[in-house]
């Protein structure tokens, strides 16, 4: 029993069961089916620990208990919190806080029972806790039960029985017999006293003494509302509780309510009343097979909201009032009504639908009776129409007066008192089109008097007519086809997609329609096809093209003109069909091209041609409607991945992996060979490899497509960009998320607006004012469709870090426009005649003028604006403009052995500027000067470039070596000698016995030293490092110097040696410091 209540706890369908709680309320509640649905999945899969908790808590009924109480709580919270009829039966500030105290504790009791049983509460500790949280909740329950009760004791104002009434016809499958019971008992006891109080006004109405021409008596209440509906439900609880209702029922209501009046027009009451309650649904009196018990039946007819359907709500409002206001139908011979409700809308500007009244007489007939009707001419028409099927005699000649002179009546004979005839009245709204304003919807009165030609009391009534703004039209689609959806749809704008198109003429139905009478009213035919010239005329003319459409290379979607359907065409859609476009124009000189077969029969399996282009991606039409019955003005556009496709992307912060899952949407249609998606990872890693699988092939209806990549080691870098392109689209979808949390189920950035400057590239923007006066520039923008639609523009700024003056702009803002935002192309060749379209991108290139730069920095900034926020999104590159050749340092000469590696160092520089692009050499063998085949010199860091020969194989002798540096511009410097002098090995032997060499090392306790021989730097030196050797010295003195820090002051050393041939020396620097400055005399 306990697995079954937690399994049942955890399914629960909250928000069907409770319906809409308060925002804090529903937090609770929701918190409450989530600690559930944890319980049930933690101990489904851990039955050990399941079994020992179950053992051990189901024997505790206290826990039962309050589950099947908060079973109770959450069904009735709605109607504790708003009360519906009776808000003013309980007071806000002393409820609310007490059912959240008893959320709240249901939350804290779920979670304990749903608690690990590894977790730092005891057993015995969350079972103490769960037995508070019961009597706690006991408590609280007890006094909301009690406030209930006295409700139901004290059932006498309207708000209280409304409250009590509906508490009683609601199912509460969980509220428990005793508390059904009462509320059963207090409504028989309300419907009983009811019924005393209106038996007693029906006496008084039938008394002689009675002022029967009196129309202002009114049922002892104070709501009329209220004893209508009352008066009815005692109707209906009466009809229920016979074993026969059809019969003993009747019989008993129509002795019940027999106070007077005319034979025939009891009579015709009865006759409705039994046409009413044969029309009830068979499901609301149970079927007459036992299944739905009397006191169920009753209940269920009590409550008007069973009675859905219009027809029966019309008839019950009938049968309201007369046994409301009896004296006005069975006393007076005269009867009107109104068939329709008198809330009445007509149409702006032209005929309205009819309002049909009703009118009939009893006691001497036949009678001639008169209509009369009143009304305000400058605001509407009011006018007789013909009624099919009219009964009685009408004296069409008897009408007096004019329709637009506010007043006319019409005369009829009535002859039959069951009868009555029906008299359609047709509404015109006769204001000034130009004097209605949208939002504002002003009424008027219809007067309705009816008059006898013998002694009666006449009746009157008063219609208010609610008189609508200006008209408003909207697009529907009509139809459903398998190669098109409708992607939306609003009071102005439907969008369709279309899809590739199989073989033959496939119609896409669409209309437009009129929202206050639901007219359809508007037929055209959609057609695509290519235009080759802007200022070539359209195939066929058509107002509604955009002229956004008609550029070259563009997709071109025609709608025809409108077609207004006649006033009274009925609401039958007028259809939009998809056709093929006309053939082209023949050029001159040539014939005609011949038109297309006709399609073939159904039979018929022979292909049908299809005239239309196949498209390289689905397209969106959106027709727009500006609120008049013709369709304004067209947008053609992609069909962006997200309309069709859902990511899901989730990272995992331990292994460093992204996993990307690509679904396609239930009931979005892809094209039949699917849609390929990828994924990149934005920020390079240093160009470190991403392994991964990262693109993948989605098909309609087929299995979810994964891809994930793992990402290198931590870098640093907080957060990580993730693009998906899906269907050739760029940037599809883009997440940026946290490199260290977790992340699952990622939401992708709404806003992408974006500006980039593809050319001049930011690695290579340099360039020499000499060669050229002028740099190219491309830009790629992006922007939401919205921010297209509502105003943006970009600029080009260059900044100048050594001129202080203003920012230059280059050129005035260029706003993104329509034909620019929406960019279709043809792709040259095209594969079969296929359509790339770009969709959000905008590309923009043109040449902007160097500016008389030279040997400058410069940043070039690219600003996407947005016109009506004010927002700013930037990209920049540095631009180098460099005028000046690069500079060479080289060694003069260098001595290298024959069979030996040759090592020439080399400083390049360009000062700042564009930058070294290459350090080249070559060894001039014909003494020419120039550099024949040079090879290129290996960059060491910065500057530093190194000429390197592994082993020099030339013939001892000089030899001279060419050096020229190349910057990124293209301009060299001059070329450089070096003289390299190539030994023979006996040779360098000798020369190498005829030197000496020295050994240097640094003694504690100096820290280091810089250590200089013959005043040429040699390298700083620590204590312990290996000794600093210099060989191939020349024999004789040499003198040593070094500076350094001993216990953190300066000091220095100093010593000449004399070195001797052969000879091999060691010299250990001990530095001296220095003495301390004496203090200055004062």
């Amino acid at each position: 029993m306990w697995r079954d209540l937690l399994a049942t706890l955890a399914d629960w369908s909250w928000r069907e069961t409770c319906g809409a709680l308060p925002d804090a309320h529903e937090q609770r509640v929701g918190d409450l089916r989530s600690a559930l649905n944890a319980y049930q999945s933690r101990y489904s899969t851990e039955s050990d620990r399941r079994e020992s908790l179950l053992q051990d808590l189901a024997p505790r009924r206290e826990i039962l208990q309050a589950l099947r109480l908060r079973n109770d709580l959450i069904l009735l919270a709605p109607y504790y919190i708003g009360w519906h009829d009776a808000e003013s039966l309980i007071a806000e500030s002393a409820v609310r806080p007490e059912l959240d105290r008893l959320l709240t504790g249901l939350v804290a009791l779920t979670d304990l029972l749903s608690a690990d049983s590894a977790s730092s509460v005891s057993l015995k500790d969350r079972k103490q806790q769960a037995m508070n949280t019961v009597e706690e909740l006991k408590e609280l329950w007890q006094k909301l039960d009690e406030r209930l009760d006295a409700t139901l004791a004290d059932p006498d104002s309207t708000a209280k029985a409304c409250g009590v009434r509906y508490l009683a016809t609601t199912p509460l499958p969980y509220c428990g017999y005793e508390r059904r019971d009462r509320l059963k008992g207090a409504l028989k006891k309300l419907n009983e006293e009811e019924a005393g109080r209106f038996k007693e006004h029906f006496k008084s109405l039938a008394s002689p003494s009675e002022q029967r021409a009196d129309l202002t008596v009114q049922p002892p209440s104070s709501s009329p509302q209220l004893n209508n509906r009352l008066a009815f439900q005692v109707m209906l609880v009466r009809l229920a509780e016979g074993e026969s209702p059809r019969v003993e029922s009747l019989e008993k209501l129509r002795a019940q309510t027999r106070v007077g009046g005319s034979s025939s027009a009891m009579a015709q009451f009865s006759r409705e009343l039994e046409e009413f309650y044969r029309g009830l649904p068979e499901t609301l009196m149970g079927g007459g097979d036992g299944s739905v018990s009397m006191a169920e039946r009753r209940l269920r007819l009590i409550d008007p909201l069973y009675l859905d359907q219009p027809r029966l709500e019309t008839q019950a409002k009938r049968l309201v009032a007369r046994l409301a206001y009896p004296a006005a139908f069975l006393e007076r011979g005269l009867e009107l009504s109104l068939q329709s409700d008198p809330e009445f809308a007509v149409t702006a500007g032209r005929s309205g639908p009819l309002l049909e009244l009703r009118a009939g007489a009893s006691g001497d007939l036949p009678a001639l009776v008169t209509l009369t009707l009143e009304f305000d001419p400058k605001l509407i028409g009011v006018e007789p129409a013909p009624a099919a099927g009219d009964s009685g005699r009408r004296d069409a000649t008897a009408a007096q007066g004019t329709p637009g002179a506010g007043k006319f009546s019409v005369q009829f004979t009535v002859d039959d008192p069951n009868k009555l005839l029906a008299l359609p009245v047709r509404l015109t709204d006769r204001r000034d089109p130009a004097t209605i304003v949208e939002g504002q919807q002003p009424s008027t009165t219809l007067k309705v008097r009816l008059e006898a030609d013998r002694p009666s009391q006449p009746l009157a009534k008063e219609i208010n007519l609610r008189l609508p703004g200006p008209e408003r039209w909207e697009l529907v689609a009509l139809g459903t086809d398998e190669n098109w959806e409708s992607n939306f749809s609003g009071p102005d704008q439907i969008g369709l997609v279309l899809l590739p198109f199989p073989s033959g003429i496939t119609p896409i139905s669409l209309g437009v329609r009129n929202l206050a009478s639901r007219e359809r009213t508007v037929e055209a035919e959609i057609w695509i096809a290519p235009q080759r010239s802007r200022r070539e005329p359209a195939d066929r003319p058509s107002p509604l093209t955009s002229g956004g459409l008609e550029a070259q290379g563009f997709v071109r979607l025609a709608v025809s003109p409108p077609v207004k359907a006649p006033p009274d065409s009925g609401p039958n859609p007028q259809p939009l069909k998809l056709a093929p476009p006309p053939p082209p124009a023949p050029a001159e000189g040539k014939p005609p091209a011949a038109s297309p077969p006709p399609a073939a029969p159904a039979d018929d399996k022979a292909p049908k041609p299809d005239p239309r282009p196949p498209l390289d991606r689905d397209l969106l039409c959106v027709l727009k409607c500006d609120g008049a019955a013709e369709v304004r003005w067209l947008e053609l556009r992609p069909r962006h991945p997200s309309e069709y496709l859902q990511p899901e992307v989730r990272y995992s912060k331990n292994g460093r992996r992204v996993d990307v899952t690509v679904f396609a949407k239930p009931g979005a249609q892809l094209r039949p060979d699917g849609c390929q998606v990828a994924f990149e990872v934005v920020g390079g890693f240093g160009g470190r490899p991403i392994p991964g699988k990262f693109d993948a092939h989605v098909q309609q209806g087929g299995l979810p497509v994964r891809m994930d990549a793992q990402l290198p080691p931590d870098d640093g870098r907080p957060e990580v960009e993730l693009r998906l392109h899906a269907d050739g689209y760029p940037r599809a979808f883009v997440y940026r998320f946290p490199t260290d949390q977790d992340i699952d189920g990622l939401l992708p950035l709404e806003d992408l607006r974006e500006i980039e400057i593809v050319q001049p590239d930011a690695s290579n923007a340099v360039y020499d004012p000499d060669k050229a006066s002028e740099f190219p520039i491309e830009l790629r923008l992006e922007a939401p469709w919205r921010h297209v639609r509502q105003g943006a523009q970009w600029v080009l700024e260059i900044i100048d870090p050594g001129n202080p003056g203003p920012v230059q702009r280059l050129g005035a803002p260029r706003p993104l426009d329509f034909e620019r935002a929406i960019d279709f192309r043809w792709e040259q060749p095209a594969p079969e005649g296929g359509l790339q379209i770009f969709t959000g991108l905008d590309n923009f290139k043109l040449q902007e003028a160097t500016r008389g730069y030279r040997d400058k920095r410069v940043r070039l900034i690219a600003a996407l604006e947005l016109t009506a926020t004010g927002e700013r999104k930037e990209d920049e590159v540095e631009l180098v403009f460099d005028a000046s050749a690069p500079t060479l340092a080289v060694p003069p000469v260098m001595t290298v052995v024959q069979g030996s590696p040759l090592s020439i160092p080399v400083r390049a520089s360009d000062g700042g500027l564009s930058g070294v692009a290459r350090v080249e050499y070559a060894i001039d063998l014909q003494q020419l000067g120039e550099l024949k085949e040079p090879k290129p010199a290996i960059h060491g860091e910065g500057d530093a470039y190194e000429i390197s020969m592994p082993k020099v194989e030339l013939a001892p002798g000089r030899y001279e070596f060419l050096v020229r540096a190349t910057d990124r511009v293209g301009r060299t410097s001059s070329v450089e000698k070096v003289v390299v002098l190539v030994q023979p090995p006996a040779a360098a032997a000798q020369a190498a016995a005829a030197k000496g060499t020295l050994k240097i090392t640094v003694a504690a306790p100096a820290s280091w030293a810089d250590v200089k021989v013959d005043g040429a730097p040699k390298g700083k030196l620590k204590p312990g490092d290996p000794p600093l050797v210099l060989p191939d010295l020349d024999p004789g003195k040499h003198k040593i110097e070094a500076t350094g820090f001993v216990r953190n002051r300066n000091s220095s050393y100093s010593e000449e040696v004399d070195l001797r041939a052969g000879e091999v020396k060691s010299v250990t620097l001990t530095l001296t410091q220095a003495p301390p400055v004496p203090p200055k005399q004062k």
